[in-house]
């Protein structure tokens, strides 16, 4: 007996792996919904569903939480560290860490430790479709916002809730 084949990945799938494997170099809305295979307010919003937060706010949680454990690791230059989260400057990167932590990056370094601190983490395939069952967000969207690009056209297709709580694209490749 064959296995069954696995579904393919619907578009929240699709951009957070991207995200996840692409989260520390430049990221555009407009690239996300490329590889999603979706508009850039259905990417947003699906996403936004599924998760419980927008896809700047993850990324930019993401970024922080990655520089926040390489301080607590020892990085001794937090502008390197800055730079390598995305950001052009101290300040800007300073300001951003202590919007999102409530600490200044000095801080957690002298701390040497991240259990105060709220971190986002990774979400996994499980824990979007966890999340996106928790929210009870499938039956919110309708065909109308799910169309998936191919190479020459925008099909429309149907919406529906898997098991694990995903949108699945009949028409998805």
């Amino acid at each position: 007996m064959n296995a069954p084949a696995n579904p393919p990945l619907n578009p929240v799938a699709k951009a957070l792996w991207f995200i996840e494997n692409n989260f520390a170099g430049e990221l555009t809305l407009d690239q996300i919904a490329d590889v999603a295979g979706v508009s850039r307010y259905h990417v947003s919003r699906a996403f936004g569903e599924a998760l419980g937060r927008p896809i700047t706010r993850y990324v930019r949680g993401r970024r922080l939480t990655e520089a926040a454990k390489a301080l607590v690791a020892g990085a001794t230059d937090i502008l390197t560290v800055a730079l390598e989260s995305g950001y052009g400057s101290h300040e800007a990167f300073t300001r951003a860490f202590r919007e999102q932590f409530g600490q200044t990056p000095e801080s957690v370094r002298a701390q040497r430790h991240l259990d105060n601190l709220e971190l986002v983490e990774a979400h996994t395939m499980d824990m979007a479709a966890a999340a996106f069952r928790r929210n009870g967000s499938a039956s919110r969207l309708t065909s109308a916002t799910c169309r998936a690009r191919s190479a020459a056209t925008r099909t429309a297709c149907a919406t529906t809730a898997t098991t694990a709580a995903w949108i699945i694209c009949a028409a998805w490749r």
